[in-house]
């Protein structure tokens, strides 16, 4: 049987491949390469969508403040 190793960036990762693992009664191997709090976050990391209605709204949003900015100064 092999081992799967992992490298998990938080700690609720590591809790949850270590009871998937011991559930399938699979030898496991925990590498860290530093603090997973620690490690710099990249952009994929935050990747993501928005419906249509709510990209309209953070726009709509977005507009009415910029408009609001621009007659302040």
């Amino acid at each position: 049987m092999e081992t799967i190793t992992i490298h998990p960036r938080t700690k609720e990762e590591t809790i949850l491949f270590e009871n998937l693992a011991k559930a399938l009664q699979t030898p496991y191997q925990i590498k860290q390469t530093g603090s997973a709090d620690k490690q710099k976050k990249k952009p994929s990391d935050y990747f993501g969508t928005l419906s249509k209605k709510d990209g309209q709204k953070m726009l709509r949003f977005v507009n009415e403040n910029r408009n609001a900015w621009n007659r302040n100064t």
